[in-house]
């Protein structure tokens, strides 16, 4: 439904940022039709920049299934191709890499920028099946969210209830 929204608001020639426009600075730049496609996987590309030790695998599996469950209600307007190919990941058992440690400071929008990479058919391990084509706005969408905090969050508490039940 909000994917059909957000593709009748581009067909109608609607600005909306971060969908057919740049980021940060460069949000008045609009950005053209033909070259939406190519945004997105430049989105996710230019962010993948994380060195360092592998997230732990339940970790990235928890991002994945955030990401899988945010992307089901509706507000980033993704393909359900997308959630598909999330799901598709927890249930193939494939754990994508997420270095943890970012070579920036932006939060979640670099280690989630590995799934994406993981989508396009980019990753170091050549395990994707069927790598994907991101459409308008789903770039910014795999990459710029809390999904991976989260996970880390959720992982650190049950790793807290783990020690707090052996030490009693």
């Amino acid at each position: 439904e909000r994917r059909g929204e957000l593709e009748r608001r581009l067909a109608a020639g609607e600005v909306m940022y971060s969908v057919n426009t740049g980021y940060g600075a460069d949000a008045t730049r609009a950005i053209s039709s033909g070259d939406l496609d190519r945004l997105q996987v430049n989105t996710v590309r230019g962010q993948a920049l994380s060195i360092g030790p592998a997230a732990p695998g339940q970790v990235v599996r928890g991002t994945l299934l955030l990401q899988a469950q945010a992307y089901c209600q509706g507000a980033p307007a993704m393909r359900a191709d997308i959630i598909d190919a999330l799901v598709a990941m927890l249930n193939e058992q494939r754990t994508p890499t997420m270095p943890l440690q970012p070579t920036l400071s932006a939060s979640d929008l670099i280690p989630c920028s590995h799934i994406g990479l993981e989508l396009l058919g980019e990753t170091s391990t050549g395990d994707v099946a069927s790598p994907m084509a991101l459409a308008a706005k789903e770039g910014a969408g795999v990459t710029n969210n809390a999904c991976f905090s989260a996970a880390l969050a959720i992982d650190a508490v049950r790793g807290a209830e783990r020690l707090l039940l052996n030490a009693e």
